[in-house]
């Protein structure tokens, strides 16, 4: 519900509501404004004056609510039992200077799913989320059907993505995943999602997407596909692929790169280094990165560039290895 217009069945639905689709007018619940009273003035002053600016005024109230409980600790909503999902916001080029893109990737284990069909095997989300960066806030509702030639194993996982176009900056994104058929569902929160910036004078790099060539879920890349790790779980000896973008270098330039792979406290260190010359104002680049040498335990994946008129920038992103 985006506003009480709405189960009220008053008429001020608002401009806002009736751009991001058709308006569902609810039968009129008598007394539901004077109940309200007590949680903000506005309700008790809908209550003797519904006009259209004191309907804005409560759809702007609801509409931060909602942001609080999809990006902060406050009023989280509440579910019949929890997804256990696993999930990751990258922070990605954007289509133009001044643009990036966040990629949300989120994997619902087998254990957790209810089919809202079995022939065929479909399962069922609703999605909200939002993304905040100072006084600018970006809402992204969906509802989703998943169709699968044969239920998810046990220690499978469902997984799917959302991509949203943001302007270049740091943001919080917060998705409320829920799952209709047993209510369940879960708030995923990050409060620190980079997006480069292509336009920029700095040497831009994109997180490092994580990938998976056994049993990844296939993501279209700008450069062609690229199958996502939905865990960011390697068994030992496992290559891991990464993906991740380059912006602002000179085309020609010489590139210095160092990939390092470390354990915690500092151990079981590799690195790899190697020097390229940028082919464009945006390169797209895949390597692989062995673990043959790492022990398991949890490792930090780190990628520094340096460009030849000496800017830099550096990424991370965590994985583990486990035994065979």
């Amino acid at each position: 519900m985006e506003t009480l217009a709405n189960a009220g069945g008053g008429s001020g639905a608002t401009t806002r509501l009736r751009q991001a689709g058709p308006s569902r007018i609810c039968r009129p619940i008598d007394d539901l404004l004077e109940s309200r009273t007590t949680l903000d003035p506005i309700y008790a002053q809908l209550a003797v004056n519904d006009s259209r600016i004191n309907w804005e005024r409560e759809l702007a109230i609801t509409t931060r609510s909602r942001e609080l409980g999809t990006t902060t600790d406050s009023d989280l909503p509440r579910f019949a039992s929890s997804l256990d999902v696993v999930w990751r916001a990258y922070g990605l080029l954007g289509s133009a200077p001044g643009q990036g893109r966040a990629l949300v990737l989120i994997s619902v284990p087998s254990s957790a799913l209810s089919p809202i069909s079995h022939q065929p095997v479909a399962y069922g989300f609703r999605t909200r989320l939002v993304a905040r960066s100072g006084a600018r806030a970006v809402e992204v509702d969906s509802v989703r059907v998943l169709t699968v030639g044969q239920p998810p194993g046990p220690g499978q996982m469902l997984t799917f993505t959302e991509e949203v176009p943001l302007p270049a900056g740091i943001w919080n994104i917060g998705v409320v995943l829920e799952q209709p058929k047993d209510s369940g569902g879960q708030v995923l929160r990050d409060g620190d999602v980079a997006l480069p910036n292509a336009g920029g004078s700095s040497l831009a790099l994109s997180d490092i997407v994580l990938g998976d060539a056994i049993g990844g879920r296939p993501w279209t890349a700008p450069d062609g596909p690229f199958p996502l790790s939905s865990t960011g779980v390697y068994t030992r000896g496992q290559a891991v692929p990464i993906y991740y973008e380059i912006a602002a270098a000179k085309t020609g330039s010489a590139l210095e790169t160092e990939i390092t792979l470390v354990g915690e406290k500092g151990k079981d260190r590799s690195v790899i280094r190697f020097s390229e010359r940028a082919a464009g104002p945006v390169q797209r680049v895949r390597r692989e990165v062995g673990t043959s040498r790492s022990r398991p335990g949890r490792y930090t994946l780190e990628v520094k560039i340096r460009s030849s008129d000496g800017r830099k920038a550096e990424r991370k992103v965590s994985l583990s290895v486990i035994p065979k």
